[in-house]
């Protein structure tokens, strides 16, 4: 059945320029073999006539159409146009049944997926992408499992990839999906608006609600994971989801943010002493900066503080780098209340942004002992403007000479690949690396 909607979506995607091309060879092969092989009787708007005709499989031999019979057997040549007309003519038909029958045929995939344990995902944003091609079978090259993908945005151009591997793929929103609890064993929301994700969250909550009133003696549990970046809406979330609890009896609720999990991870591949070491048993003040105001750089700020504590105290500054330090000083103290109580941690605003010359002469990038430099804007390019001008005019020698001590971090999520760039020369680029992605 996959192979069917792979070639059904390649014949509505593609046919219509190949039936253009054959359209415009059978009108001009047949008018020009009309015209010059049926000894020259036909007038050019005969030979057009009947070139129109071959779409019909309407071959016209020479005694038909009162020319007698020819010496010359260059006419057979009709038979060429008349090929490109025969596959015009089906070519047609079979794309129109394309159109009206591909809705159906994905609709009878989706139902074949519901009838076994399936997961919905929902959205096709870099998080659920990453998570589906983790569900492609390395040897098949098909889903461990039935999964069903509901994008309403049509436009989307990962859509074909995911429904050629297998993927069932619903093409309207959540509100028109028939669910089938007894077989849903998890909800993946992750659409790129976290707002979005817990109104979806909450409709499914409601259909899972009615759904238990009719089945209510079959016990049955649905994991929801609803991805929540902004530190803000986990109080929303809450509140709106447990003004629900007679929904929650049959699902059990896991948010997640793709932030968390980026920089939990940061800090335990990167250890927060770097290339010193030493740090840990000399009795010193030590530095790390971060070049960031969004919700990443709140998040690498709360994992990175409790990684700060060393034997006997060791003095630490944080130095918080952006164009308003204070705010992101204050937000992130009411988001995470307590975590910095830290007598051992210093923080120190600067407030420069990059497009400025004092970003590179005033920031604290010749303190000594400054083990990380961490790029951890929302934004990929902000975080690349920030590693560029980092090389190119603070650590260029140092980096050239491979005397640099500092590790610069880089957030890369929607361009993994300009990391690459980092790797091309290990060498100058041995202390910038990037991280963000899967």
């Amino acid at each position: 059945m996959t192979w069917l909607l792979n070639w059904l979506g390649f014949a509505r995607r593609n046919l219509r320029w190949v039936l253009l091309a054959m359209a415009v060879l059978t009108v001009l092969g047949g008018w020009w073999v009309y015209s010059c092989c049926y000894g020259g009787t036909l007038s050019w708007y005969q030979s057009l006539y009947y070139a129109f005709a071959l779409f019909a499989l309407d071959v016209k031999q020479p005694v038909e159409i009162g020319i007698g019979t020819l010496q010359a057997q260059e006419w057979h040549l009709i038979y060429i146009p008349a090929f490109f007309g025969l596959i015009t003519t089906i070519g047609s038909v079979l794309g129109f049944a394309a159109e009206i029958f591909k809705e159906r045929i994905e609709a009878w995939q989706i139902e074949t997926l519901k009838r076994q344990p399936h997961t919905l995902v929902i959205g096709l944003g870099e998080n659920n992408r990453m998570y589906l091609k983790s569900e492609i079978d390395e040897t098949s090259q098909r889903p461990k499992h039935a999964i069903i993908v509901i994008e309403p945005d049509r436009s989307n151009p990962y859509i074909g990839y995911f429904r050629s591997m297998g993927f069932g793929h619903f093409r309207n929103t959540v509100g028109k999906f028939e669910f089938a609890f007894d077989k849903l064993e998890r909800v993946i929301i992750s659409t790129g608006n976290d707002l979005k994700n817990i109104e979806i969250a909450l409709q499914i909550l409601r259909k899972g609600r009615d759904e238990n009133d009719k089945h209510s003696d079959e016990a049955r549990t649905t994991t929801l994971h609803i991805h929540l970046d902004n530190h803000d809406y986990r109080a929303l979330f809450h509140q709106r989801f447990f003004e629900n609890k007679e929904a929650l009896e049959s699902f059990e609720i896991k948010p997640y943010s793709f932030y968390d999990s980026v920089a939990r991870d940061l800090w335990m591949k990167h250890p927060v002493l770097g290339n010193f070491s030493q740090v840990a048993k000399e009795c010193t003040m030590w530095h790390i900066a971060l070049v960031g105001d969004g919700d990443l750089a709140g998040r690498v700020l709360y994992y990175l503080i409790p990684q700060t504590v060393l034997p006997h105290d060791k003095p630490v500054t944080i130095h918080l780098i952006c164009a308003d330090p204070r705010r992101f000083l204050e937000k992130f103290r009411s988001d995470y209340v307590g975590v910095d109580d830290i007598g051992h941690v210093t923080f120190e605003c600067h407030p420069l942004t990059m497009d400025s010359p004092e970003f590179v002469r005033e920031g604290p990038w010749r303190k000594p002992y400054l083990t990380h430099i961490v790029a951890c804007f929302d934004e990929d390019d902000k975080n690349l403007e920030c590693a560029v001008n980092l090389y190119d005019k603070v650590f260029l020698e140092e980096a050239i000479r491979g005397k640099m001590k500092t590790k610069v971090l880089i957030a890369l999520f929607q361009n993994s690949k300009s990391g690459d760039v980092f790797t091309q020369n290990e060498k100058r680029f041995k202390e910038f690396n990037s991280f963000g992605y899967a």
